[in-house]
């Protein structure tokens, strides 16, 4: 099969993203792979959101805009954002981020190049604050090829960099729908596909702007670690490395502590810079 017959279908979830429409989707209808359709499903925003990708969908032909009737959060809008596409691929975006022009085309390559030996593919991201011309810190990974037992110490993958392939993400569900994993169903996610013997690969190449600004911070609360921790009781269960890997459970805790510290950083320069 001729690669650039390959479509590949880009998901997104969009609450309340009005600020941040136009910086995203520019990136993707200008990528150097053309071959994709931008699926973005509107969570019942309360701000201008909707009528930003109405806007969008008259402009780009590739661009099919969904809308809840009601506030579904993440994973169970982009589980419905897979059932209405049509492509072999699913790419992952936050409404929030950015991808570099040539994202779709590296990741597509390196999966097709590796076919038969993983699933999916992620790389690494290069995070903002406010410019995305002003980079603040590459996050890397520490291994190409992620085992199970990487789960125990964090997410060996970053979710919104990645590309699947259809079958995989079909074959477990999708994201599991359930209250206590809303903040935790990309960590999910991954930990089911592995647990069905599927792969994936790590490429050290920055093709996804993050935004990682006291916004972001604030949103990973308390209860979302609660959510990480019951996460992680299922997956390593699913994995098959219960009871012994029980302490490994308890890191969204201290992780917690640590965010608390970096989004008090972000927020005092925030605020110095809100001054001047």
């Amino acid at each position: 099969m001729d690669e650039k017959s390959i479509l590949v279908s880009v998901v997104i979830a969009c609450y309340n993203g009005e600020k941040y429409i136009d910086l995203c989707l520019d990136s993707l209808v200008s990528q150097t792979y053309k071959n994709i359709e931008i699926i973005v499903c509107d969570d019942c925003s309360n701000d201008h959101s909707f009528e930003i990708l109405k806007k969008w969908a008259k402009r780009d032909e590739r661009v099919i805009v969904l809308r809840n009737d009601k506030n579904l959060m993440a994973g169970e809008t982009r589980n419905r954002c897979f059932k209405a596409s049509h492509g072999e691929y699913y790419l992952i975006q936050d409404i929030d981020d950015i991808s570099k022009p040539n994202r779709i085309e590296v990741l597509l390559n390196s999966l097709i190049n590796e076919s038969g030996s993983i699933d999916f593919v992620s790389s690494q991201m290069a995070a903002f604050e406010k410019n995305p011309s002003v980079i603040t810190k590459i996050m890397d990974f520490r291994v190409e090829y992620p085992q199970k037992w990487h789960f125990l110490w964090g997410q060996p993958f970053f979710h919104p960099a990645t590309l699947f392939r259809k079958q995989c993400i079909d074959m477990v569900g999708g994201y599991r729908g359930v209250k206590e994993n809303r903040r935790a169903e990309d960590y999910d996610l991954f930990m089911r596909l592995y647990a069905n013997g599927f792969k994936g690969k790590n490429i050290s190449v920055p093709l996804y702007l993050f935004r990682l600004d006291a916004a972001n911070i604030r949103r990973r609360d308390f209860k979302g670690r609660i959510g990480e921790y019951k996460a992680r009781l299922y997956g390593f269960k699913e994995l098959g490395m219960m009871p012994w890997a029980y302490p490994f459970t308890l890191k969204p805790f201290i992780s917690y502590i640590y965010q608390q510290i970096r989004y008090a950083s972000l927020l005092k320069k925030e605020n110095k810079e809100s001054i001047h």
